[in-house]
Protein backbone atom coordinates (compact mmCIF):
# COMPACT_ATOMS: atom_id res chain seq x y z
CA UNK A 1 0.00 0.00 0.00
CA UNK A 2 1.65 3.68 -1.36
CA UNK A 3 -0.01 7.01 -1.09
CA UNK A 4 -0.01 8.90 -4.01
CA UNK A 5 2.77 6.80 -5.68
CA UNK A 6 2.62 5.18 -9.16
CA UNK A 7 3.55 1.45 -9.91
CA UNK A 8 4.16 0.81 -13.00
CA UNK A 9 6.19 -2.02 -15.10
CA UNK A 10 8.41 -2.15 -17.86
CA UNK A 11 5.42 -1.61 -20.48
CA UNK A 12 3.83 1.64 -18.48
CA UNK A 13 0.73 -0.49 -17.07
CA UNK A 14 0.22 0.54 -13.16
CA UNK A 15 0.59 -2.14 -11.11
CA UNK A 16 -2.22 -0.66 -8.52
CA UNK A 17 -5.51 -2.70 -7.48
CA UNK A 18 -7.84 0.02 -5.83
CA UNK A 19 -10.81 -0.85 -3.71
CA UNK A 20 -13.08 1.38 -3.91
CA UNK A 21 -15.96 2.56 -1.69
CA UNK A 22 -15.22 0.45 1.03
CA UNK A 23 -18.06 1.59 3.83
CA UNK A 24 -17.80 0.11 8.15
CA UNK A 25 -19.12 0.67 11.12
CA UNK A 26 -16.06 1.25 12.89
CA UNK A 27 -16.32 -0.74 16.72
CA UNK A 28 -17.93 1.18 19.61
CA UNK A 29 -20.04 3.31 17.36
CA UNK A 30 -23.83 1.08 17.33
CA UNK A 31 -23.57 1.78 13.89
CA UNK A 32 -24.09 5.90 14.64
CA UNK A 33 -20.62 6.61 13.04
CA UNK A 34 -19.67 5.30 9.45
CA UNK A 35 -15.85 5.28 7.68
CA UNK A 36 -16.46 5.30 3.77
CA UNK A 37 -12.54 4.78 2.50
CA UNK A 38 -10.74 3.73 -0.79
CA UNK A 39 -7.97 1.11 -0.34
CA UNK A 40 -4.87 0.57 -3.06
CA UNK A 41 -2.33 -1.74 -3.08
CA UNK A 42 0.90 -1.54 -4.64
CA UNK A 43 1.40 -5.26 -6.98
CA UNK A 44 4.18 -6.71 -7.64
CA UNK A 45 3.26 -6.87 -11.35
CA UNK A 46 0.08 -6.99 -13.87
CA UNK A 47 -0.67 -10.93 -12.65
CA UNK A 48 -0.63 -10.02 -9.12
CA UNK A 49 -3.19 -6.91 -9.78
CA UNK A 50 -5.32 -9.43 -11.42
CA UNK A 51 -4.90 -11.80 -8.94
CA UNK A 52 -6.31 -9.01 -6.22
CA UNK A 53 -9.01 -8.14 -8.96
CA UNK A 54 -10.18 -12.02 -8.89
CA UNK A 55 -10.04 -12.50 -5.04
CA UNK A 56 -12.19 -8.75 -4.45
CA UNK A 57 -14.35 -10.30 -2.00
CA UNK A 58 -11.97 -12.11 -0.09
CA UNK A 59 -9.60 -8.78 0.20
CA UNK A 60 -13.14 -6.57 0.89
CA UNK A 61 -13.91 -9.16 3.43
CA UNK A 62 -10.50 -8.81 4.98
CA UNK A 63 -10.87 -4.92 5.24
CA UNK A 64 -13.71 -5.13 6.83
CA UNK A 65 -13.15 -7.68 9.63
CA UNK A 66 -9.68 -4.74 10.11
CA UNK A 67 -11.61 -1.86 9.85
CA UNK A 68 -14.38 -2.72 12.00
CA UNK A 69 -12.24 -3.96 14.60
CA UNK A 70 -10.82 -0.20 15.19
CA UNK A 71 -12.79 1.93 16.82
CA UNK A 72 -12.85 6.05 15.78
CA UNK A 73 -10.41 7.21 17.89
CA UNK A 74 -7.65 4.86 16.32
CA UNK A 75 -8.82 5.54 12.87
CA UNK A 76 -8.43 8.93 12.79
CA UNK A 77 -5.00 9.04 14.91
CA UNK A 78 -3.36 10.00 12.46
CA UNK A 79 0.04 7.69 14.54
CA UNK A 80 -2.05 4.88 14.38
CA UNK A 81 -2.01 5.00 10.39
CA UNK A 82 1.27 3.23 9.86
CA UNK A 83 0.20 0.58 11.67
CA UNK A 84 -3.31 0.34 10.39
CA UNK A 85 -1.35 0.46 6.82
CA UNK A 86 1.20 -2.54 8.02
CA UNK A 87 -1.47 -4.99 9.34
CA UNK A 88 -3.78 -4.83 5.60
CA UNK A 89 -0.62 -5.23 4.08
CA UNK A 90 0.22 -8.00 5.51
CA UNK A 91 -3.12 -9.76 5.98
CA UNK A 92 -4.07 -8.64 2.30
CA UNK A 93 -0.77 -10.39 1.89
CA UNK A 94 -1.37 -13.28 3.09
CA UNK A 95 -4.39 -13.84 0.65
CA UNK A 96 -1.66 -12.69 -2.15
CA UNK A 97 1.92 -12.84 -2.46
CA UNK A 98 2.08 -10.13 -5.32
CA UNK A 99 1.31 -7.27 -2.97
CA UNK A 100 4.25 -5.39 -1.78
Amino acid sequence: MRGSHEAKNESGEQNIHVVKDVIVNPAGTNGTRFLLTTIGFEVTTGEGRRELESKDVQVRDMLNSILTSKDLTTLVNADEREPLRQEISQKVGDCSEAVR
